[in-house]
C-alpha cells in the first residue's frame, strides 16, 4: 500500500483523552492490532463496529506489540506487515488498513485508505502495509509524548497528576516542556494548581472529544500582585505541555486579592 495520511478517528480521540486526562490505562489493553477492511467509505466518524474485514484465505490480523514500535525523526514505525491469502482468495475487495485496540471493548484508532482500492487478493498474492505514524513537524515534541502513550502504551510518561500554570510570554504557545514556559514567580502566593484525574469529563456528542474539568481553577494574588501580567494558561503532565490557552484580553494584570478563574476545555482533534 502506498503511503497515505492516516485518519485519527473520533473513537481514537476519545480513547486517547481517557488515557491522557483521566489517567485510565484500562481503555488501552496491551498491544494493538492491524487489520484490513473492505468498507468502500470510511471517515473519522467510522467506528470499530462498522469496519468489515475480509474472510477466507486464512485471513488474520497482525499483532502490533507495544515495545516493538521504533521512533526516528518524529516517525513512529512498526515495520512492514504482509497479508497473503493462503489456498483461496480473500473474500471482499481490500479498501485499506486500520490500527485497532484489543480487549473486550475494542476501538479503531487510525484508518488509512489504499489509493489503489479496490484491491482483489487472490491466493498467494502478498499485500504489504507500511505501519508508520508521523508527527507534525511543528508540534513534534508534544506529539511524540502523545503517541508514546497511545501507540507504545507508555502510561508512565503521563505521571500521576496534571496541573494548570499561568503563562506570561507569547513564546509559550509553542512550548513543548514545562521548563520552556514562562510563569509568575512565587511573589503574591502564585503556585500551580493540581487537577485531579477524576475531575475531567470527556464529551463526544459533537464528534471530536472535548475534555473539561468539573471545577473552575482560581489563582488569586495575596499580599502583593503576581510578578508578571498573564497572557493565558497551560496544562502540564509530568513536565510535558499538554495544551496552551491564551486569554483573549491579554495581557492581564491581576489586581491584589482579585481571583483569576480558568475552566479548561480542550478539544482533541
Amino acid at each position: 500500500m502506498a503511503a497515505q495520511q492516516a485518519i485519527f478517528t473520533n473513537e481514537g480521540e476519545a480513547l486517547f483523552a481517557a488515557m491522557l486526562f483521566k489517567n485510565d490505562s484500562t481503555v488501552r489493553p496491551a498491544n494493538l492490532e492491524l487489520l484490513l477492511f473492505t468498507n468502500a467509505t470510511v471517515s473519522e466518524t467510522t467506528t470499530y463496529a462498522q469496519l468489515t474485514e475480509p474472510t477466507g484465505g486464512s485471513y488474520a490480523r497482525k499483532t502490533l506489540t507495544d515495545a516493538n514500535w521504533t521512533i526516528a525523526s518524529g516517525v513512529f514505525s512498526y515495520g512492514s506487515q504482509t497479508f497473503t491469502p493462503q489456498g483461496t482468495a480473500y473474500t471482499g475487495n481490500i479498501q485499506g488498513a486500520a490500527i485497532v485496540t484489543k480487549g473486550s471493548n475494542p476501538k479503531v484508532l487510525f484508518i488509512v485508505t489504499d489509493p489503489s482500492a479496490p484491491v482483489t487478493l487472490s491466493a498467494g498474492t502478498p499485500y504489504t502495509v507500511e505501519v508508520n505514524v508521523a508527527c507534525a513537524s511543528t508540534t513534534k515534541g508534544n506529539t511524540e509524548f502523545f503517541l508514546n502513550l497511545l501507540l507504545k502504551n507508555k502510561m508512565s510518561l503521563r505521571g500521576t497528576t496534571m496541573k494548570a500554570v499561568l503563562i506570561t510570554d507569547t513564546a509559550d504557545t509553542t512550548a513543548k516542556l514545562e521548563t520552556d514556559l514562562h510563569t509568575p514567580t512565587t511573589v503574591g502566593g502564585y503556585a500551580a494548581i493540581d487537577i485531579l484525574d477524576n475531575t475531567w469529563t470527556i464529551n463526544t456528542t459533537t464528534g471530536d472529544a472535548v475534555v473539561t474539568t468539573s471545577t473552575s481553577l482560581t489563582f488569586t494574588p495575596t499580599t502583593t500582585v503576581f510578578s508578571s501580567d498573564v497572557i493565558g494558561y497551560a496544562i502540564v503532565a509530568n513536565g510535558n505541555v499538554v495544551c496552551v490557552e491564551l486569554d483573549p484580553t491579554q495581557p492581564v494584570a491581576i489586581p491584589l486579592n482579585t481571583p483569576y478563574i480558568i475552566t479548561p476545555s480542550i478539544k482533541i482533534m
